[in-house]
């Protein structure tokens, strides 16, 4: 999984799918 981070917004990769998360739902999904 590749995760980079622009403006506040996580873009993840994974299998070849591209989420957008902000980092509040990083957050609640790290916890």
């Amino acid at each position: 999984m590749l995760v980079t981070a622009t403006d506040g917004i996580w873009r993840v990769w994974n299998n070849n799918d591209t989420i957008d998360i902000t980092m509040n739902e990083l957050d609640a999904r790290s916890q």
